[in-house]
């Protein structure tokens, strides 16, 4: 009978624990993470505001609210300015996980998650009087909501 060497053992102890101590990142993409933190209802909570050119117009738009999917679309309502097309498909901007467009429409929309993802602040400029992702006539304005998750 052979003898078993205690370096063989410890070789295989060493490896064993190398090949357990593999990589614990999730094998998600990174943009379908993106997507499912932006993903759900965000609407003005307490602490929300909505501004345009820096007024807070937030009275105006109590009753909107935005459904991102994470298949990439999107659902708004209670937009009393006709400032973002009632619905359509969302997507980032050249793998820039803080711009979208909507309906690609060429012009971005910078999004920002709070820390908690909680949070959600949407900022862009409509100068072109017509509504993201859409041909109607909106108002013209730089615009910011800060929302809550629903």
């Amino acid at each position: 009978m052979k003898k078993i060497n205690p370096i063989h053992i410890l070789l295989l102890v060493l490896l064993s624990a190398l090949v357990g101590c593999g990589d614990d990142s999730s094998n998600i993409p990174e943009e379908e993470e993106h997507s499912r933190l932006i993903a759900g209802t965000w609407v003005l909570g307490e602490n929300s505001q909505v501004l345009r050119d820096g007024n807070d117009i937030t009275l105006d738009y109590q009753d909107f609210s935005i459904f991102f999917t994470e298949q990439f679309g999107y659902y708004a309502e209670g937009d009393p300015n006709n400032i973002i097309y009632p619905q359509g498909t969302w997507q980032y901007v050249d793998g820039n996980f803080g711009q979208i467009v909507l309906n690609e429409d060429e012009r971005p929309i910078a999004v920002a998650l709070a820390q908690d993802n909680t949070v959600l602040t949407i900022t862009f400029t409509n100068d072109t009087n017509e509504p993201l992702g859409a041909r109607s006539k909106g108002i013209t304005g730089s615009y910011t909501f800060i929302l809550s998750k629903e």
